[in-house]
């Protein structure tokens, strides 16, 4: 049986909406790797569970009263409702505190995770360097079609970061992720090696991974990002193989884009 979210996105078709991107936090429940497409997402360092995707996966009906403008939701004996853009809640008639405001993107309300989570009585780790939300309860419904393969393992992860770091400095996730795809593409090209630790580590390419301090790097948070949504299958910079911050005189008709400063070739 395949576990749907009722859509209260049909309902907020005028709201105004968030840049949808690639989900860069990846689920495991019971040792099981789980589709995470809109029920968990990482904004400002806080996690937040989609009320209605997260709900349907614990069997709970969400119910949106267009008039309030609140989602309302059955956690056991309770009902908890919630407004848009407010850390005021419900639970039944009576008034509680959410640890930060709800939220709204792609048409989902979204509440903190913990909050969530503490309500349904269930325990989970978040483990920040990978990205990780571990969820530990049996009431969690998913069938065979929400389970992922990896398709990386955490070691590509932390070197595609750790490069992606060294590499951008304070830049924006998007440049970040323009370079950790830059080291994708290259995996994938018969010119260069197929593994991103040997793409990386490969003679005359990434200076910055020739110094000591590498191996040892703890990536930032936004390179850690960038380097999963790259993993995941975003792609901002097409079949790009090379990246500078001068031009490339040779390779000007190669040339694809200006990026904060670093220009990208196919």
């Amino acid at each position: 049986m395949k576990w749907k979210a009722i859509p209260i996105a049909m309902m907020l078709m005028t709201m105004s909406l968030t840049a949808s991107f690639a989900n860069e936090v990846t689920l495991v429940t019971n040792d099981q790797m789980i589709e995470n497409e809109n029920m968990i997402i990482l904004r400002d360092d806080i996690l937040y569970a989609s009320v209605s995707e997260m709900g349907a996966h614990f069997g709970s009906t969400v119910r949106w009263l267009d008039v309030a403008k609140l989602a309302v939701i059955n956690i056991g004996e309770h009902y908890y409702s919630f407004g848009i853009d407010t850390a005021s809640a419900l639970m039944d008639q009576n008034g509680i505190e959410l640890s930060q405001p709800t939220r709204m993107e792609d048409n989902l309300l979204y509440v903190p995770l913990d909050d969530l989570m503490r309500w349904y009585g269930v325990s989970g780790t978040w483990t920040p360097e990978t990205l990780t939300y571990a969820l530990s309860s049996t009431a969690f419904q998913y069938d065979e079609a929400e389970i992922k393969v990896p398709s990386y393992t955490d070691e590509d992860l932390l070197w595609l970061a750790r490069i992606v770091d060294v590499e951008t400095g304070d830049a924006t996730v998007f440049k970040r992720m323009a370079v950790a795809n830059v080291v994708l593409n290259r995996v994938k090209s018969e010119r260069f090696p197929n593994t991103i630790y040997e793409v990386i580590f490969q003679s005359g390419q990434f200076p910055p991974s020739k110094r000591d301090s590498f191996p040892t790097l703890t990536p930032k948070a936004n390179s850690m990002i960038a380097a999963k949504r790259a993993l995941e299958g975003e792609n901002n910079i097409e079949t790009c193989l090379f990246f500078n911050n001068r031009p490339f005189s040779s390779k000007s008709d190669d040339f694809y884009q200006l990026i904060e400063g670093d220009y990208f070739y196919n």
